[in-house]
């Protein structure tokens, strides 16, 4: 089966996910053993849109075939990632950035030394975007926090063999995009691991007990993690800068910005396996003090 992809996104958050659900959908419709995402040469594309797509591509039981535009080569979109395997591997890819205003779509291993080489990988993308973007200090520690948080998620909760992120600066539009995913056991598969969810519950009921209450994946009380390090991390940027935070996971989807936020449950066949954390962040509100929201 052969699927046209979309020609754009807009500038607007959603759309990014909106245009990669149509995907997802025609995917799942298909009943063949092959398919080919076809995208034309003129493409506009966001870092949600990618990742949208990407987290379901890495969890499909079919052959897929990408034909890919030179900006999504560029971004690796087609290997599914540039592997960061290695220091090195690391510093090349950000030197070989350096002057652009996004990244490839970087991939990290969560086994052996990779916490510690995930850590370093979100770092290093929080300095790069506060570069590119001449973020304030303010902001750029709100970044630096928020990407620690879904990164350290991702490693405690994920049971995924990689983490992935996507990024982009649009210093003339005013923000900066960006998504962390992976495509582990999901927000209820992380819930029902530590005992605190069975079967009988839903990605919608795991949706809601990341974002209204105050339950823990851990055992701790007291853990900062995918429950209270999420709920942190979007009354910062939401609240505090004025930004959009969505989470997708399983069948559930989380939409929050200024003017409201809710939880959505998704038909199956839109649902994917893993979770995504994308944000369009403000670079600089005035007042914003990210030390108010830490809690």
């Amino acid at each position: 089966m052969q699927i046209s992809c979309v020609k754009s996104v807009s500038s607007v958050f959603l759309n990014g996910l909106e245009e990669a659900v149509k995907i997802i959908a025609q995917i799942e419709q298909s009943s063949d053993d092959e398919i080919t995402l076809c995208f034309g040469e003129s493409i506009f594309v966001t870092p949600l849109f990618m990742s949208a797509v990407l987290i379901k591509l890495l969890s499909v039981n079919k052959k897929v075939n990408l034909t890919a535009n030179n900006y999504l080569s560029t971004v690796h979109f087609d290997s599914y990632g540039l592997q960061l395997d290695s220091p090195e591997a690391t510093s090349d890819c950000f030197r070989a950035f350096e002057n652009k205003t996004y990244l490839p779509i970087l991939r990290f291993t969560t086994e052996g030394l990779g916490m510690q080489r995930g850590a370093h990988i979100g770092s290093n993308v929080a300095e790069f975007l506060k570069r590119r973007a001449s973020l304030p200090t303010e902001t750029h520690m709100a970044l630096t926090y928020m990407v620690s948080e879904v990164i350290d998620n991702i490693f405690e909760h994920a049971y995924s063999k990689s983490g992935y992120i996507s990024c982009q600066a649009y210093s003339r539009l005013g923000y900066v995009d960006l998504s962390i995913f992976d495509n582990g056991i999901s927000l209820i598969g992380s819930f029902r691991e530590a005992g605190r969810m069975n079967e009988t519950n839903t990605d919608v009921e795991a949706m809601e007990a990341v974002i209204n209450d105050h339950i823990s994946t851990k055992n701790l009380p007291e853990a900062e993690n995918r429950g209270f390090g999420i709920r942190t991390s979007r009354k910062m940027l939401v609240k505090g800068l004025g930004g959009e935070f969505l989470i997708y996971s399983g069948c559930a989807l989380f939409v929050s910005n200024p003017k409201g936020e809710r939880i959505m449950g998704l038909p199956t066949n839109i649902g994917v396996r893993g979770t995504l954390v994308a944000m369009r962040i403000p670079i600089s509100k005035k007042g914003f003090n990210p030390a108010d929201y830490y809690q």
